[in-house]
């Protein structure tokens, strides 16, 4: 089949390229990441503020306020779906995906924390095998296992006596890697922006009642912080909606490695933390295996004879 491909341009400069379906998924997870990694450093200083389950919700809450305006402007059938009851589910492993998470930045450096999450794509690609029945080829295990000792590689330090704050981002890792494939079977029949409608509207109800329980009435300070949290974070979950759709949810997780050079870089500017050497070792080790697959995926794009199959951008 052939691969249909979009040619990006700017004549003024000389500049012209082609990206493959697989390649604009690549770039939207390169976006989604990047707004994520910037998020969870903002999470971190907004935690000391304000307790986690209120700022789970509030998070959630501007989410889904964000798209109302949409909502009245074109209706409701902008968000009409047929799946309601795998959006619920869906909220409720993200709700378990922000708890954990947001709990775990409270407590631990985020490149640390970071460097912990990278282990969603082993979880996700073993997922991916089993529940999606995706073909993983021998490169991608491979791949992902190296990409595994560097996280190794990176947490070793802190990783001498395995702590509550490890726990929770280790079990955030977990559920991060259920919604992935989530959202990568719900992109079949449902947008991006119907599945990011339905996890504000959903993760807001369902975090409520954990907010209450712990309520601090937050200055207005603190709550314009959150908003702008919320914002990069619906743009994230928004371009990574736009990934799942055009690629293989197991070929695209990997690439979550962005997140650590961008949450390394914003920690040291807002808290002066400093990533030691363990981490850009490990760093460099899960980007090369995570990069490895990608291009022999795209020589094999480049063949007539490879038969790939094109998929939506």
């Amino acid at each position: 089949m052939r691969v249909r491909r979009h040619t990006f341009l700017f004549p003024k400069m000389g500049i012209s390229w082609r990206l493959s379906a697989h390649g604009r998924a690549v770039v939207w997870m390169l976006v989604g990441c990047t707004c994520l990694g910037v998020v969870n450093v903002a999470i971190r200083g907004v935690t000391q503020k304000m307790p986690v389950f209120e700022v789970v919700f509030f998070r959630n809450l501007t989410q889904f306020l964000l798209f109302l305006p949409l909502l009245g402007i074109r209706g409701v059938a902008m968000v009409r779906t047929a799946h309601i009851r795998a959006h619920l589910a869906r909220s409720v492993s993200g709700l378990a995906v922000m708890l954990f998470w947001f709990s775990a930045l409270s407590m631990m450096p985020v490149a640390e924390a970071t460097a912990l999450s990278f282990t969603a794509p082993l979880f996700a690609l073993i997922g991916a095998a089993v529940f999606l029945g995706e073909r993983v080829g021998g490169a991608r295990w491979i791949a992902t296992a190296t990409g595994f000792v560097g996280v190794l590689i990176i947490t070793r330090p802190g990783l001498q006596v395995l702590d509550v704050a490890h726990g929770l981002a280790l079990a955030s890792s977990v559920f991060m890697a259920a919604s992935a494939l989530m959202v990568k079977r719900m992109t079949r029949t449902d947008s991006s922006g119907v599945i990011v409608f339905y996890m504000g509207l959903f993760m807001s109800m369902l975090s409520l009642p954990f907010a209450l329980a712990v309520w601090q009435t937050p200055d207005l300070l603190v709550l314009g912080d959150v908003f702008v949290i919320g914002i990069l974070g619906t743009a994230g979950q928004l371009a990574l909606g736009r990934a799942f759709s055009g690629a293989e949810a197991s070929s695209l997780v990997g690439l979550d490695f962005v997140r650590l050079p961008v949450a390394a870089l914003a920690a040291y500017l807002m808290f002066s933390e400093t990533p030691d050497i363990w981490t850009w070792i490990g760093g460099l080790l899960i980007f090369v295996a995570a990069m490895g697959p990608r291009r022999r995926r795209r020589r094999r794009e480049a063949l007539p004879s490879a038969g790939v199959e094109a998929k939506a951008g």
